[in-house]
């Protein structure tokens, strides 16, 4: 048994990745999906891909089963999406990003993967459209 919060991060990394685009309306140029840690710049770079940088925010771990091993951890992480096109790419990716959640709530090997929160923080910047979503994986002993 060990930490779910490193297996669920890769998890979303990979959906987005795999998943781009394979809806019904086209949200443009695939994301750059990388961890916090891995994004060593600041600036605009590519302007014209959006970023999605996963952070992982917090694992809860509940005890269940009486006298048993076993545990439910609940990870919470945090997407922080940043276009640099317009409001209606933007909006485009933002809407993106949430079916692919939403279509995903059933993944193999957790419990589920719902989407918790939504934040948009565009009005801090200029040239920068800026969106926290929230999400939740639920696995049953890791």
């Amino acid at each position: 048994m060990g930490s779910a919060l490193y297996i669920a991060l890769n998890d979303l990394k990979s959906v987005i990745e795999e998943k781009w685009n394979t809806g019904s309306t086209d949200a443009g140029y695939s994301p750059r999906v990388v961890k916090v840690w891995e994004e060593k710049t600041v600036g605009y770079g590519d302007s014209r891909n959006p970023v999605i940088l996963l952070k992982p925010e917090t694992e809860d771990i509940e005890y269940f089963n009486l006298y048993g091993p076993n545990h439910l951890h609940e990870v919470t992480v945090e997407l922080d999406v940043r276009t640099y096109l317009n409001i209606e790419n933007h909006e485009d990716v933002i809407n993106e990003i949430q079916r692919i959640i939403k279509d995903q709530i059933r993944r193999s090997d957790f419990v589920d993967l719902r989407l918790t929160g939504s934040e948009s923080l565009s009005h801090l910047y200029r040239n920068m459209y800026r969106h926290i979503l929230t999400v939740s994986y639920r696995k049953i002993d890791p």
